[in-house]
């Protein structure tokens, strides 16, 4: 065994590498009382009986499934050539089952070569499911913001999990997307305190309704309040931005989190596709044109969305539906007499 990885029947794991019984070979008697060690080297006497199907030892260290689609993954470990030291890759099922895309897995320092991919894949095959009621499990996520568990509900906030005691769900480490890095902590907690106190003494009332605001997009969903936009205008040199900025500190690093109109109607709602639950922030509303801008407000506000790929492959869920606050910004009104017309819609747009 390595950990909890038990090496399945028919291969040996040794600290050079692991080991396949060559096929019609039986362990003499003498072999069979031997226990492997990936901490030593096989024994010469024991080695002609075997194969060696990679130079250094590899294994199963975790399985996953990815709650955004329900795709199963693989936390591969290995020691590298010239370290004692593991390293761990996440991977899909369907990259352990293709040895052409376990070969790849080279470029990072895993034991795979071509001639032996096929080989390391049934080895892992085998070994995934001799051990998958022993190894632990995790569940994955792409998208932050709210999840429900058997025990209640949590919040996945970038790579943190706040949830009820005994629960867990850890960020999907192949799709780093830039809110999954964006929702985090710099600094000292007294010193934002003491800037927000600040700031919500020096701004205006509408700026500190706007920062306030911020806080109330993860209760959305629990009082059945449906995603609805909050659009600061006023004219320029107002702090506009400013407000817009400080409302998104109290989530992370606001220059991840506040966007710009400069994007295309698709990727305005994958925005919802790794955040849901919190706030999203559109800066400089004049560099969209009203036709752009109306459709934009209607597929934001009725939670329209679409299929679309993931970053390591494969197509994730549908994103048919999100609980936000969308703050935008811009120097005139959006809604009413000669502005963009969005019927009974325009009454989720303050």
């Amino acid at each position: 065994t390595i950990g909890a990885f038990n090496v399945p029947w028919g291969y040996e794991v040794w600290a050079d590498g692991v080991y396949r019984l060559k096929d019609g070979e039986d362990l003499p008697a003498d072999q069979q009382g031997t226990s492997p060690s990936y901490l030593v080297t096989i024994p010469t006497k024991r080695k002609k009986f075997f194969r060696r199907v990679t130079p250094r030892p590899i294994w199963i260290r975790e399985i996953g499934r990815r709650l955004d689609d329900g795709e199963e993954l693989i936390q591969l470990a290995w020691l590298p050539a010239h370290s004692s030291t593991p390293k761990y890759e996440w991977i899909s099922r369907f990259q352990m089952a293709e040895p052409n895309t376990l070969t790849k897995l080279s470029r990072i320092g895993a034991p795979i070569r071509r001639g032996t991919a096929d080989a390391v894949e049934d080895f892992l095959d085998r070994g995934l499911h001799m051990n998958a009621q022993t190894i632990t499990s995790l569940d994955l996520a792409v998208r932050c913001g709210a999840r429900e568990t058997a025990a209640g509900w949590g919040w996945l906030v970038g790579g943190q999990w706040v949830g009820p005691p005994g629960t867990y769900i850890a960020r999907d480490p192949r799709d780093l997307n830039k809110f999954s890095t964006a929702y985090r902590s710099v600094g000292q907690l007294q010193d934002w305190t003491s800037m927000f106190r600040w700031y919500c003494g020096a701004a205006t009332p509408v700026g500190r309704w706007i920062v306030m605001s911020s806080f109330a997009a993860p209760l959305l969903r629990h009082i059945g309040v449906r995603t609805f936009v909050v659009h600061h205008w006023a004219k320029s040199g107002s702090s506009k931005s400013a407000a817009l900025k400080m409302a998104m500190t109290v989530w992370g690093d606001f220059r991840k989190l506040v966007g710009t109109f400069n994007r295309t109607k698709k990727s305005f709602t994958e925005v919802f596709a790794y955040t849901d639950d919190f706030p999203v922030a559109f800066d400089e509303l004049q560099s969209a044109t009203e036709k752009s801008l109306s459709d934009l407000l209607y597929l934001i506000v009725n939670e329209q969305g679409r299929e679309r790929a993931g970053e390591k492959g494969g197509l994730l869920e549908s994103i048919d539906e999100w609980h936000s606050i969308a703050f935008m910004n811009g120097v005139e009104p959006i809604v009413g007499h000669g502005k963009v017309d969005l019927g009974g819609q325009a009454n989720r747009v303050i």
